[in-house]
């Protein structure tokens, strides 16, 4: 019975065991994802934009006005209500840079 048992472990142990090569040399290699991040670093952008960049969202003077209001604690008064509205949409529509085409 006792050496049924063992048999049966050893029958585990062989499936679970590791089998790596003897490799030093393989410490010192980079490894796939340490050369993928790499290469994404080297490109202009880490991360693809799907939206705007704070510099487009900035050219709206609406943006700045709320933006100057909240500085000073006045965005939820009558004035900046009445600020706000008299403001009139720029020209420079933001245009989305994502190439998903939404239909």
């Amino acid at each position: 019975m006792k050496q049924l048992r063992e048999l049966h472990l050893e029958k585990l142990r062989a499936m679970v065991r590791i089998s790596a090569e003897i490799d030093p040399e393989r410490v010192k290699k980079p490894t796939i994802s340490s050369l993928k991040s790499k290469s994404i670093l080297d490109k202009d952008r880490l991360f693809i934009i799907n939206g705007y960049f704070d510099k487009q969202i900035m050219k709206d003077k609406r943006i700045r006005v709320t933006e100057a209001l909240q500085r000073e604690g006045l965005l939820h008064s009558d004035y900046a209500k009445l600020v706000i509205s008299q403001l009139t949409e720029t020209s420079n529509k933001y245009r989305n840079k994502s190439e998903i085409p939404f239909n």
